[in-house]
């Protein structure tokens, strides 16, 4: 008898090569993107750092706002907050392995990333 199962089933799966049925099909990759660099990064994580002495403030505005803007009953916040400011203006500025985004777009810019052909 003649086997006619392989014959039949061959046109009928894409990626179907005889007994073998491990053999797939290449997915057909789509570049959402192309592979290349910005010429920018952004700047989000430095924006956290602006306000170092954020509850001091706070604490003293609730106090001026309680006692007429007057600095008679307020001694203690306005002592807080200089103290923090003090040491916030002390600290030398944090040096590391990392660059900042500032300083990435500053050398993007002055290397920018060189034109593409993708498509």
């Amino acid at each position: 008898m003649t086997r006619l199962t392989e014959v039949l089933n061959r046109g009928r799966r894409p990626g179907y090569h005889g007994k073998f049925t491990n053999y797939k099909e290449v997915f057909p990759y789509k570049m959402p993107l192309p592979p290349i660099l910005k010429d920018s990064v952004s700047n989000k994580k430095d924006k956290s750092k602006a306000a170092p002495c954020l509850e001091e403030i706070g604490l003293l505005l609730t106090c001026w706002k309680s006692s007429d803007f007057s600095m008679k009953g307020c001694e203690k916040e306005v002592k807080a907050f200089n103290k923090c400011y003090a040491a916030s203006t002390n600290q030398p500025p944090q040096t590391g392995n990392k660059l900042s985004a500032a300083e990435v777009n500053k050398l993007l810019k002055k290397f920018p990333q060189p034109p593409h052909s993708y498509k």
